[in-house]
């Protein structure tokens, strides 16, 4: 019923690819994966399609983009039959090791408008996404945190900082009891 890449003819083709039998295991498993993976595909849709969220999210923001997906996923929570979801997004471009101030905290361009860094998008984002929650009255039951797989020096390097052990992070969510270990 559906399109891929826009084309009922690929759609067409593609279901014809992974129903033929295959003389190879791994490929007959491979079909089996691939044809699961379209009718999740068809599923995330349909349950997609009812759902707008109230909230708005800061635009030229992949990661902010990615936070709207999650929470349109949680709006659709109910249509989807999860009960339990664990969502991972991702925002590169931290390994400075020379223009730290400028990329993590942002410039102001030849308009004089400032130019949100790294952490200003971490921030809208989140922010975002915390607000829809809220909105969602979930609030209580999504807790946001940041990981990454290295830390910073504390020391500056003159213009940035070197990989170091450690590093800040934080935890956001209407069930976090902050200021307390």
């Amino acid at each position: 019923g559906g399109s891929t890449f826009g084309s009922r003819k690929v759609n067409a083709a593609m279901n014809a690819l992974v129903q033929q039998a295959r003389t190879h295991t791994l490929e007959n498993e491979y079909n089996r994966v691939t044809a699961r993976a379209i009718g999740a595909e068809v599923q995330v849709t349909s349950a997609l399609a009812g759902v707008t969220l109230a909230t708005p999210f800061p635009s030229s923001n992949s990661l902010a983009d990615q936070l709207k997906m999650v929470a349109r996923l949680i709006a659709a929570r109910t249509a989807l039959g999860a009960k339990r979801q664990v969502f991972m997004v991702s925002l590169g471009g931290f390994d400075t090791h020379d223009f730290l101030a400028r990329d993590h905290g942002g410039f102001r361009d030849a308009s004089n408008a400032i130019i949100p860094g790294l952490l200003g998008k971490v921030s809208e984002a989140i922010g975002a996404f915390y607000d829809a929650t809220v909105a969602m009255g979930v609030a209580d039951k999504v807790t946001t945190f940041t990981a990454s797989d290295f830390g910073r020096t504390l020391a500056s390097n003159g213009d940035g900082s070197d990989h170091g052990w450690g590093s800040h992070h934080f935890v956001v969510g209407g069930a976090v009891k902050g200021q307390t270990f």
